[in-house]
C-alpha cells in the first residue's frame, strides 16, 4: 500500500489529502491535515469534494476527538446546502440519536456550529428533537450548551417554545447550575413578553437567592431584576434582602447584592 493510499505504517503528512479524508480526519494529525485542506480549498467544488468522503461517516465522526474538529469545520467552511448531508445522517436514527448527540462531549460542538451556521429551515427538525428532551438537555454537562444555541441562533419560534417549556419547569431547571446558563440566555434572546413570563415564574418558585450564589445563576438573578416590575420586583427583591449577609459572603452573591440598590433607584416612584 502506497502513502497515497494512506497505509497505516505511513507517516500522516506523506498522505495526500483527497482520497483519504476519512482515514486522516481519525489521526491528531491528519485531521490538522485536512482542516487546513478544507481551509485552503480552491473552491467551493474542491471543499465539497472532500467533504463527501465523510458521507456515511458523520455519526461516528461526531463520536471521535479528531473527526468531530473535521467535520465543524466543514460546517464553518461549505455553503449551508452542502453541508446538508450532515444534518441528514445526524436525524436519521431519530429524536434520541440527536439528544444522545448533545449530550456528548464532541457532538454537541457539531450541533452548535450546525445551528451557528446553517439555514433555519434545515435544522428546524434537529430542533424539533431537542425540544421534545429540553429540560433534561438544559441539565446536562455538555446539551446545556446546545439548547443555549437555540436560543442564539433558532428562530423566533424555537425561542418562545423552548423559553415557555423552561417557564413551565422553573421549579426544576431553576435550581440547577447549568440549566441556569439556559435560563439566562432565555432572559436575553426571549420576546419580552417570553422574558417577562419566565422572570415571573423564577420569582414565584422563591428560586433568586438559590441562584444568585451561582456562576450563571447569578447572571440570570440580574436579568430578572431587569425584566420584572411592580410587585413581582419587589417580591425579589425582598427574598433577595432577606438573605443579604448569606450573599455578601459568596463570589456570585456580592454581584446580585451590588444590583440591588440600582434596581431599586430605577423603580422607585419617580425614578429614572
Amino acid at each position: 500500500m502506497t502513502a497515497a493510499q494512506g497505509g497505516s505504517s505511513q507517516n500522516p503528512s506523506a498522505w495526500t489529502v483527497p482520497g483519504n479524508v476519512w482515514r486522516l480526519s481519525r489521526d491528531p494529525q491528519g485531521c490538522r491535515l485536512v482542516q487546513g485542506a478544507l481551509e485552503d480549498a480552491g473552491s467551493d467544488d474542491a471543499r465539497t469534494s472532500l467533504a463527501s468522503e465523510l458521507r456515511g461517516h458523520v455519526r461516528e465522526a461526531s463520536r471521535c476527538r479528531h473527526a468531530n474538529h473535521v467535520v465543524q469545520k466543514c460546517i464553518m467552511t461549505m455553503r449551508p446546502q452542502a453541508m446538508q448531508f450532515i444534518i441528514d445522517e445526524i436525524m436519521e436514527k431519530g429524536p434520541g440519536a440527536v439528544s444522545q448527540a448533545a449530550r456528548h462531549e464532541f457532538g454537541c460542538r457539531i450541533l452548535q456550529r450546525l445551528l451557528e451556521h446553517c439555514q433555519p429551515e434545515q435544522v428546524r427538525g434537529l430542533v424539533e428533537h431537542l425540544l421534545t428532551d429540553a429540560v433534561a438537555l438544559s441539565k446536562h454537562m455538555y446539551g446545556n450548551y446546545v439548547m443555549q444555541h437555540v436560543l442564539e441562533h433558532g428562530t423566533p419560534d424555537h425561542q418562545h417554545r423552548l423559553t415557555m417549556i423552561l417557564e413551565k419547569n422553573a421549579h426544576e431547571v431553576a435550581w440547577d447550575g447549568r440549566a441556569q446558563a439556559v435560563l439566562g440566555k432565555a432572559l436575553c434572546h426571549g420576546a419580552p413578553e417570553d422574558q417577562l413570563l419566565l422572570a415571573q415564574a423564577l420569582v414565584r418558585n422563591a428560586a433568586l437567592v438559590a441562584m444568585a450564589r451561582t456562576r450563571h445563576g447569578s447572571t440570570a438573578v440580574k436579568l430578572v431584576l431587569e425584566v420584572v416590575d411592580g410587585e413581582e420586583q419587589e417580591e425579589a427583591r425582598r427574598q433577595l434582602s432577606e438573605e443579604m449577609m448569606s450573599l455578601r459572603a459568596t463570589r456570585y452573591g456580592r454581584v446580585v447584592v451590588a444590583c440591588l440598590d440600582p434596581c431599586s433607584r430605577s423603580h422607585a416612584p419617580g425614578g429614572g
